[in-house]
């Protein structure tokens, strides 16, 4: 016989729980990707750890080089 119903629901959902929402999580920036001292006129938001919206990660990148500071990537989009 097979496995019981309930259990071929109960795996995946478990599983499904286990996962992080999609777009979420905090993410290091690629920075190395951005050495060239100034960065393309792109609109491609992400919302950084300190709550602002930045334009496209080279800023988020250029803004944490510029003032020392480790701002991640919350999430990709504006900040709500």
């Amino acid at each position: 016989m097979g496995a019981p119903p309930a259990l071929l629901w109960l795996l995946p959902g478990l599983l499904l729980l286990l996962l992080p929402p999609p777009g979420k999580g905090d993410s290091e920036p690629q920075c190395n990707l951005y050495a060239l001292p100034g960065c393309p006129r792109n609109f491609n938001p992400v919302c950084g750890t300190d709550g602002k919206t930045y334009p496209n990660e080279c800023v988020l990148c250029s803004t944490n080089r510029e003032e020392k500071r480790s701002v991640q990537i919350s999430y990709k989009g504006s900040c709500s």
